[in-house]
């Protein structure tokens, strides 16, 4: 199991451990669509009606609940050893969020598209747009800033990339390129325009090649 889905069942063992530190966890985590896992995000959010209700929140009570997924319950439950760092499980999980929104807004804009985009600043004003409800996310003044979560948005891209990790996005080899594009997305429809005898031709091989090797 990953660190991020570590996290996040942490932090639902610490809710039905200590029912009283919902409202610090509410603070960072609203609903379970915050959650990678789809289940994990089932049972905060059915904790949290529980809570609203007045019901009591124990294993049991949980349990009788979504007994569909009560198999969930008794994993989580051995694997938490504190309930202390609960507001610092809630952090991560609300971080690692807001990084794969960031990540979707970033990856879904193309600077290079013209017919879009009229121009540098046009790109610009899409970005802070997509962005800026991100910005609410991160709550606190201690924590990292809207450009601080770009930068390492951007960092894990690259890196993710160079890794082969993110088969959505296609390298086109080029590296300068790739750090402008941010590679090609599997279902972008890319326009390679330029005058005639420009080398368009050479340099969609190039990128065809580069891409065959790759995968």
């Amino acid at each position: 199991m990953t660190q991020k889905l570590k996290s996040e069942q942490a932090v639902i063992g610490s809710i039905i451990m200590e029912p009283d530190c919902i409202d610090l966890v509410k603070k960072y985590i609203p609903n379970g669509s915050y959650f990678i896992n789809s289940n994990f995000g089932k049972v905060l959010d059915t904790v949290y009606k529980m809570n609203d209700e007045g019901q009591a929140i124990d294993l049991t009570t949980v349990y009788d609940t979504i007994p569909e997924i009560a198999y969930m319950l008794s994993e989580i439950m051995d694997s938490l050893v504190t309930t202390v760092h609960a507001e610092e499980y809630a952090k991560m999980v609300r971080d690692s969020y807001a990084r794969r929104t960031l990540r979707g807004v970033l990856t879904s804009i193309n600077p290079l598209d013209t017919k879009k985009y009229n121009t540098p600043l046009d790109v610009i004003t899409e970005i802070e747009k997509g962005i800026g409800d991100i910005g609410q996310i991160i709550q606190n003044a201690e924590e990292m800033s809207t450009l601080d979560l770009v930068n390492v948005c951007l960092d894990d891209i690259e890196k993710d990339m160079e890794q082969g990790i993110n088969r959505n996005i296609l390298p086109t080899g080029f590296v300068d390129l790739d750090r402008l594009l941010i590679g090609i997305e599997l279902t972008e429809n890319v326009i390679l325009a330029a005058r005639p005898s420009m080398g368009k031709t050479s340099l969609a091989q190039c990128i065809a090649l580069n891409v065959a090797k790759k995968w």
